[in-house]
């Protein structure tokens, strides 16, 4: 028992021998907290409607309508609009097809750019979580009426099979 102990409080190597360095593993940059544990993220995505990634691509695969009920649907609000809150890079490799791109430390300056979906559902996703919380605290605080969090963001919808588009493979809008 005293071996262990000795052992275990040997004073290492001489200290003119440089540190031996290591790789870095793929926990050291992590986060410290994974976001659903940060109870101020659970408290803002649990505060929103939670949209699940099988319901997202039924609703975007739903036709919008056709003939009379187009009519009937005039003056209202279209389907969800779908706010990827990454960053551009991550957007440009691969993204839920249809969203907008505003990364979530520009939304505030960016708002205007949405003003015509102030009363539309926003299903707001990042890649885990964090950066939609803060998203979805800045469209309540601006007004925004129906905000909603896509659960397991982008790294659910992707794991899930659902389709994935890159810019090159959208067309360019009108």
């Amino acid at each position: 028992m005293l071996l262990a102990l000795v052992a275990c409080t040997s004073p290492g190597p001489p200290r003119d021998t440089p540190p031996t360095p290591t790789a870095p593993t793929p926990l050291a940059t992590a986060p410290a907290v994974p976001p659903a544990a940060d109870p101020a993220v659970a408290a803002i995505l649990d505060s929103v409607p939670g949209i699940e990634a099988d319901e997202l691509q039924r609703r975007l695969e739903a036709p919008r309508g056709s003939g009379r009920a187009r009519g009937r649907n005039r003056g209202r609000s279209p389907g969800p609009l779908l706010l990827d809150v990454r960053t551009p890079a991550e957007y440009a490799a691969g993204h839920v097809p249809g969203a907008r791109n505003i990364p979530h430390d520009q939304l505030a300056q960016r708002l205007g750019e949405l003003a015509d979906a102030r009363d539309r559902e926003v299903i707001v996703y990042c890649r885990t979580g964090r950066r939609a919380a803060s998203a979805i605290d800045t469209l309540r605080r601006a007004g925004f009426e129906r905000p909603a969090h896509l659960r397991g963001d982008f790294q659910g919808w992707s794991a899930g099979g659902h389709p994935v588009a890159t810019p090159l493979a959208e067309p360019a809008p009108p």
